[in-house]
């Protein structure tokens, strides 16, 4: 179960900062251990955190891995690294010994940011998955929401969330998709509850001008049920899908697993049923329980859905298999990059998620990281 806080900053890296124990950047093939437990609101005994992890101007394109201190690295990363761009990836991860998680760097040199935006225990709030539901779209041709035009430079807006799409009126916090769409300048978006200071210090989404950039996000509602939405700078439309939501007395708990691979599509190395990439407007059925540790019954998985060798710029969908595709986004990516994306997706009674690529070609991997049952 978890408790959803007010995200806190845990970890930066950076010289001109004083969070956390490290100043200095991340070089290639260093490998740090970060203390959690005790900071950020996380109690000492907690099971397993969510984190905001952003990669601050990364030197090289490369990859940044986080597990468990005290057991083996995965053989997966968890945010991908693009030279130049700052860029985040939410994840969820036990901790290990002491409280710790390892956060290792393969490439270049990078500073690092580490947002806690809750933690799991043995009790606490309970979680409902959802077929993905948008609440927010504020391109004029596809306008879901109160909103029809972008989020403008220093903009910030409100949006009413429970009580709606199969969120309860007293639900206390849910699990985002948050999507900036042709954003006119390197910027970031902040999402925080309702009737609360901005939290001027943190970013719930980092993206590029140019490029559509998606990031789960886990946030607590605020007065009315609702939540703010700030931009910095240029301009950008913005989608906003829900995934699930906490509710004090009911719901489901979570487990949380060493991040395992469960699907790979690249021909040398097939993995959950398939050898070839998705094409465009393709939907394939990945089964997820009985794999990576998820057991019969489990109705949720968290994980990163990875792309690579994408030809073109798209997004991938996750949602129940034997149900309509809903309209909503899980990851966007661009051509050419690997990319990775936090995703939670509900499962089919048979333990599995249709997914969808829109254009182009991308060869999918999917590392799941726990479940809810």
């Amino acid at each position: 179960f978890r408790r959803v806080l007010f995200r806190s900053r845990v970890l930066d890296s950076r010289a001109t900062s004083t969070v956390g124990d490290f100043a200095t950047p991340w070089a290639a093939g260093t490998v740090r251990d970060v203390q959690i437990a005790g900071r950020g609101g996380v109690p000492i005994g907690a099971a397993a955190v969510s984190l905001n992890l952003t990669a601050v101007a990364p030197t090289a394109t490369g990859a940044v891995s986080v597990w468990p201190t005290g057991q083996a690295r995965p053989a997966v990363s968890t945010l991908r690294l693009t030279a130049g761009l700052t860029l985040a990836n939410a994840v969820t991860v036990p901790l290990g010994t002491g409280g710790k998680v390892r956060i290792a760097n393969d490439t270049g040199t990078v500073d690092l940011l580490a947002d806690v935006a809750g933690y799991f225990t043995a009790s606490g709030t309970g979680f409902t998955p959802l077929a993905p539901k948008r609440f927010i779209d504020s391109r004029p041709a596809t306008k879901v929401g109160g909103y029809s035009t972008p989020w403008g430079a220093n903009t910030t807006r409100g949006i009413t969330i429970a009580g709606k799409n199969g969120v309860p009126t007293d639900a206390t916090a849910v699990v985002l998709v948050v999507t900036a769409v042709n954003p006119t300048a390197a910027s970031f978006l902040e999402v925080w509850p309702n009737g609360l200071t901005r939290p001027t210090a943190l970013s719930s989404l980092n993206f590029p001008a140019g490029r559509a950039t998606a990031n789960q996000v886990t946030v607590r509602l605020g007065t009315n049920g609702a939540l703010q939405v700030f931009n910095l700078a240029g301009t950008t439309d913005v989608t906003i899908d829900v995934v699930g939501s906490y509710r004090s007395g009911s719901g489901l708990g979570y487990t949380p697993l060493p991040m395992t691979r469960v699907l790979d599509s690249r021909s040398a190395t097939s993995l959950g049923g398939y050898a070839t990439p998705w094409g465009a407007a393709v939907t394939r059925t990945v089964q997820f329980t009985g794999r990576g540790g998820i057991p019969a019954g489990a109705a949720a998985v968290t994980g990163n859905l990875v792309t690579v060798n994408a030809t073109a710029a798209s997004t991938l969908l996750a949602w129940p298999a034997g149900v309509a595709r809903p309209t909503a986004t899980t990851t966007a990516f661009p051509a050419g990059s690997i990319n990775a994306g936090a995703f939670t997706a509900k499962l089919s009674t048979a333990g599995a998620a249709s997914v969808r690529n829109a254009a182009g070609s991308t060869d999918v991997l999917g590392d799941v990281t726990g479940y809810y049952r």
